[in-house]
């Protein structure tokens, strides 16, 4: 009696080995499967970046390394106050995950008609060529109201781009005056325009569109899911609400 159960006991264990065995061969699969499908999706949105900027008329600022498994797009209006917000609430958080390696990205102009002066400003923030781009983007974003409605163009830029370090402000007025990046701030826009990017600002993460002032969270998370690809809840979302954000169904 006492073999016949041992050797009942045996059998129960090796089908609990065996279907747990199983179990976790399928967790394997799925999780190969997922990365495969995040793998692919971050390859897409930077071969799909790298596309464009070879088809650009000429140099577009980009930022970051060549590697870096995350492409973020930029659709920027110099001259929009949301854009001015965008530099300070979310800039700070991409430029972190820059320094780490985990994001590239790209800068595309998308001067408003409305936004009598962005071009100019464009204009100048690209002449002040790549080592000077980042600083006079941030300049002249912050110093909206001092340029915006200004007549005196492209003085006024001029004034303001000095305060970089670096700039030769009189190269910068040749290069305005010659408008040598006037095809790429074209080509921004018809990159706006095939994408259908009507607001600013406007990112693409990974191919994924933001529209406005992205939270410094959410954009973090955005980032944590395309390389999880898992959904990722803050963990002050109550739990009910985790549960339904992450596709299931709660309790009846």
């Amino acid at each position: 009696m006492r073999r016949m159960q041992w050797g009942l006991m045996a059998a129960m264990l090796v089908a609990v080995v065996t279907n747990a065995t199983a179990a976790q061969a399928q967790v394997l699969r799925f999780d190969a499967q997922t990365s495969a499908a995040v793998r692919a999706r971050l390859t897409a949105a930077r071969l799909a970046a790298d596309s464009a900027l070879r088809r650009a008329p000429g140099p577009v600022p980009v930022v970051g390394q060549p590697d870096a498994p995350v492409t973020v797009e930029e659709f920027v209006d110099l001259q929009c106050p949301a854009c001015a917000a965008h530099q300070k609430v979310t800039e700070p958080v991409l430029a972190d995950l820059v320094n780490k390696g985990v994001v590239r990205i790209v800068y595309w102009d998308l001067p408003l008609p409305f936004h009598q002066n962005a071009m100019d400003a464009a204009m100048v923030a690209h002449c002040t060529g790549s080592q000077g781009y980042l600083g006079a983007r941030d300049v002249l974003l912050s110093s909206q109201q001092e340029w915006g409605e200004s007549s005196d163009m492209p003085n006024v830029l001029l004034r303001q781009v000095s305060r970089v370090v670096g700039v030769d402000t009189a190269r910068v007025r040749a290069c305005y005056d010659k408008g040598l990046y006037l095809a790429v701030i074209r080509f921004g826009l018809e990159e706006a325009t095939r994408r259908k990017v009507t607001a600013t600002p406007t990112i693409f993460v990974a191919g994924r569109p933001l529209v406005g002032v992205v939270a410094p969270d959410q954009l973090r998370r955005t980032v944590d899911e395309l390389l999880t690809g898992a959904v990722v809840v803050a963990p002050n979302v109550p739990a009910w609400k985790r549960d339904l954000l992450r596709g299931q169904k709660p309790p009846r």
